[in-house]
C-alpha cells in the first residue's frame, strides 16, 4: 500500500469513528445523512470519505434548505466542510442560495467533535436565511 493510501485509510477510519459516535445526536436534530464516500479506486479517480447532511423546513410557500457536506479525498491534507443555504419552491430554481467552504485539519474536526462542526454550519446558513425576506 502507498504512503499516501496509508494515510487516507487511517483519516477514513478515524473519521468513521466520529461519525458512528455522533450519528444519533446528528439525526435526533432532524437532519439527514447521506453516505457519499466512494471507498475504492474508480477509473483514475481517488477514493474519498464524503457525508451529506441535510434539513429542510417548510417556509410559507416556500422550502428552507441547509445542506452541509463534510469530506476527504485521498491526497488532500484537511477535511472540506461545504455549506450551502437556499430558499426555494419545488419545481424552481432557488429565489436565494448562499455557499461556503472551509477547510479544517482532521485533529480539528477531531478535536470539536463532526457533530459540533456539522451544527455550525448548520447554524450559519439557517441564521443567513433567517436574514432573508
Amino acid at each position: 500500500m502507498r504512503e499516501e493510501e496509508r494515510r487516507f485509510r487511517e483519516a477514513e477510519r478515524r473519521l468513521d469513528e466520529l461519525l458512528r459516535r455522533d450519528e444519533t445526536i446528528i439525526a435526533a436534530r432532524g437532519i439527514t445523512i447521506t453516505d457519499r464516500s466512494v471507498r475504492a479506486y474508480v477509473r483514475n479517480d481517488y477514493p474519498s470519505w464524503s457525508y451529506w447532511f441535510e434539513t429542510r423546513r417548510a417556509r410559507g410557500s416556500e422550502i428552507e434548505k441547509v445542506s452541509v457536506t463534510v469530506s476527504l479525498r485521498e491526497g488532500e491534507a484537511a477535511v472540506r466542510v461545504w455549506r450551502r443555504a437556499e430558499i426555494f419552491q419545488i419545481g424552481r430554481q432557488s429565489r436565494w442560495q448562499s455557499t461556503t467552504e472551509r477547510l479544517m485539519p482532521l485533529q480539528s474536526v477531531a478535536r470539536e467533535g463532526l457533530s459540533a462542526v456539522v451544527f455550525e454550519a448548520m447554524r450559519a446558513g439557517e441564521a443567513e436565511a433567517a436574514g432573508v425576506v
